[in-house]
C-alpha cells in the first residue's frame, strides 16, 4: 500500500482570518449564515492540505 504525505501549506494568519470572517458574517446575521461560515472556514483549511 502506497501512503502519501500530507502537508499544509497554509498561514496561520490565512486559518485566524476565515475564523474571523466567519465570526463576523455570523453576527451580522443573527446566525442565520453560521451553516455557510462552517463551509467556508473548512473549505479554506482543506485547500491548503495536500
Amino acid at each position: 500500500m502506497n501512503h502519501e504525505e500530507s502537508y499544509f501549506d497554509g498561514g496561520l494568519f490565512q486559518l485566524i482570518g476565515y475564523s474571523i470572517l466567519g465570526t463576523l458574517i455570523t453576527t451580522a446575521t443573527l446566525g442565520i449564515c453560521l451553516p455557510w461560515a462552517y463551509c467556508m472556514i473548512y473549505n479554506g483549511r482543506s485547500s491548503t492540505l495536500s
